[in-house]
């Protein structure tokens, strides 16, 4: 997340996954998956980390229960349930560029009389804005960008939760959430707010909890709309190009999970789950008479079942799960309307009526796990994932970063068998050491790859590049983790990650204008990443003090020099140190002092943009 907080396309993986996309690690909020069918991707900005009460981390495919998405793991996020009769709190949060953010929370849980029955809600309101940074760096601004400008942010979102208890294992609860942003991109030349992408995001949920003598069960019906809205315009070559990209993405779905608890050793649960997403977008430009149109639908189907084991006296247990996955790829175009001279390459790229395309597969999930005592286990585990091609990589072509990408609607599914083995282990009162070392092997792995052809883009010749089905890849690492605590008032943890990611073979489709990237490493994957933290709990002031290492990356496939913009072949490595100073005080006050990236640490990312450096931030919470 090279810019930030603003950053229009944060992305979060774990095991080894390439960081350039989201699609491969699984992002759920409340029991609902926030990764758009699209591409994948997930919008960080909105969600409020202020309504977050917990974060539960499964690395690697994980359990049977997650399906299409969840290569390298799953990310769950849960908001904070309302407890008290009534409860709240306010933010205010002020530093660098003139960055001002605030954030309300009210909240209040009702017994009714003479019942054990109860009526919750939640209601939420967020926003921030920002003046911003430049995020091109110096040496690679030319004369003619005198048209930057600092890349702004503006956000603002709203969210309601409220539900009845039932007071007999029965709770059925809505949501809803409204989302709008609006973020520069750092150019502007004729438009009032330059070059800027805007979403718009309304997110409703239905929830249903029960419970009987032996089953207890959840469903949840989903619905994610987002209006994705984007404004370009530049000067290349003294030529002026200005268009926007107006696309409406939706997400709904349905997922039922149930559990018997009616054996003693057994833990059986099983549910079925259906997601449908959609795309219908279009690029119109202002300043030529093109419109350049493409959408596509996907539906997948599940069916999962698994059976934890308990054995030895609640000290040895035995996972085993199998899930099925359907994936059905249909009503897909990518058309131009009246193209002019400067796209009309286009034209070889049409594709007016995309066939159907389906998938399937079956995944199981095997594992086995001893727990010594609470804070001690040792665990093996086997997984098999299964993550169907995007909507974007399947219908869409257009530039992206210096590059024209075609769409690839022959795409196959990728399929990741995933093995690993590790445990904790408390050596004394105070220490806990976490050691784990995994193996994944990916058939089918889908990466960009070059055509070996190039065209014409009217300012430069830009290489043609299409998402392939690769062949094999191989991502294997060590993940170890230390914390201990010096007493009730201090606390520290490292971590540290080695990930070795390679192309084990790669299917080259044509030899003649193919490069063959077999023994290549995957871009985007640090080799080394750690992380160390320190907090001390003082009664003048508490002191959380982060420091988190990003290793070099391979800059392209090929692992050769980039000889356009960077003239090396990798991206540096860089520190980032952060520090927090917090005081409460009269019981409902707490004030907070922050510096990120103390250091001042600069780098860049392959498109060319700059991180903002230090910044500085004061806070003030009232809660009540």
């Amino acid at each position: 997340n090279t810019t930030g907080i603003f950053s229009n396309k944060a992305v979060v993986t774990m095991r080894g996954m390439p960081a350039n996309e989201q699609g491969r690690t699984l992002v759920i909020m409340d029991g609902v998956p926030m990764n758009k069918a699209d591409g994948g991707s997930v919008n960080w900005n909105l969600l409020n980390k202020n309504n977050i009460s917990e974060i539960n981390v499964i690395k690697g495919p994980g359990p049977a229960k997650y399906g299409s998405g969840a290569m390298g793991g799953v990310i769950e996020l849960i908001t904070m349930p309302p407890s008290e009769k009534f409860a709240g709190h306010v933010n205010f949060e002020y530093g660098s560029f003139n960055t001002f953010g605030a954030d309300a929370n009210l909240s209040g849980n009702t017994s009714l009389k003479k019942t054990s029955q109860n009526f919750f809600w939640n209601l939420t309101a967020n926003g921030k804005q920002s003046d911003g940074y430049i995020n091109t760096p110096e040496e690679f601004q030319t004369i003619e960008d005198t048209i930057l400008v600092p890349s702004f942010l503006k956000e603002f979102a709203v969210g309601l939760k409220t539900g009845f208890d039932f007071g007999n294992n029965h709770i059925v609860e809505l949501q809803g959430q409204f989302f709008d942003d609006m973020r520069g991109n750092g150019v502007q030349v004729f438009d009032n707010f330059g070059a800027y992408s805007k979403h718009k995001t309304l997110s409703t949920l239905v929830k249903y909890k029960g419970m009987s003598n032996f089953f207890k069960w959840q469903i949840n019906v989903f619905n994610n709309s987002e209006n994705y809205f984007r404004i370009y315009e530049y000067m290349r070559e003294g030529e002026y190009k200005l268009y926007e990209a107006d696309a409406l993405r939706n997400d709904m779905g349905l997922q039922l999970d149930a559990e018997n608890y009616n054996f003693d050793n057994h833990k059986i649960s099983f549910g079925f789950n259906m997601k449908s997403g959609s795309v219908n977008g279009s690029d119109t430009y202002f300043t030529s008479t093109d419109i350049i149109n493409n959408a596509g639908k996907m539906d997948i189907w599940a069916l999962y079942l698994q059976d934890e084991i308990s054995l030895i006296k609640q000290k040895l247990f035995f996972n085993a799960g199998i899930r099925y996955d359907y994936a059905r790829f249909y009503d897909a175009h990518f058309s131009i309307d009246y193209p002019s001279y400067s796209i009309a390459f286009y034209d070889n790229f049409e594709t007016l009526n995309l066939p159907v395309k389906s998938w399937d597969a079956f995944s199981p999930r095997l594992s086995l796990r001893y727990n010594r005592n609470e804070n001690s286990r040792l665990f093996v585990s086997y997984a098999r994932g299964f993550r169907a091609p995007t909507l974007d990589d399947l219908s869409r072509t257009g530039s992206r970063k210096g590059t024209f990408v075609i769409a690839n609607p022959d795409l196959k599914p990728e399929i990741l068998n995933a093995f690993e083995i590790g445990g904790d282990m408390q050596f004394c009162k105070n220490l806990l050491v976490s050691l784990s070392l995994f193996h994944s092997m990916g058939q089918d792995f889908m990466y960009y790859t070059s055509t070996g052809d190039t065209v014409n883009m009217g300012y430069r010749l830009a290489p043609i590049i299409s998402k392939n089905n690769i062949g094999k890849v191989g991502i294997s690492g060590v993940e170890a983790e230390t914390k201990y605590v010096f007493n009730e008032k201090i606390n520290f943890f490292f971590n540290y990650t080695f990930t070795h990611a390679v192309i084990i073979q790669h299917n080259v489709l044509d030899v003649k204008i193919d490069s063959n990237l077999t023994g290549n490493f995957l871009t985007d994957i640090p080799q080394h990443k750690f992380s160390s933290g320190l907090r001390w709990y003082h009664k003048i002031v508490n002191t959380s003090v982060l420091a988190k290492y990003q290793g070099e990356t391979w800059i392209n496939e090929w692992n050769t020099e980039d000889t356009e913009y960077f003239f090396t072949d990798k991206f540096e490595d860089y520190i980032i140190l952060n520090i927090r100073f917090e005081k409460t005080f009269a019981k409902y006050f707490t004030t907070s002092l922050q510096f990120e990236n103390i250091l001042d640490t600069r780098f860049v990312d392959g498109s060319l943009q700059e991180c903002p450096g230090r910044m500085i931030f004061v806070g003030l919470k009232i809660g009540f």
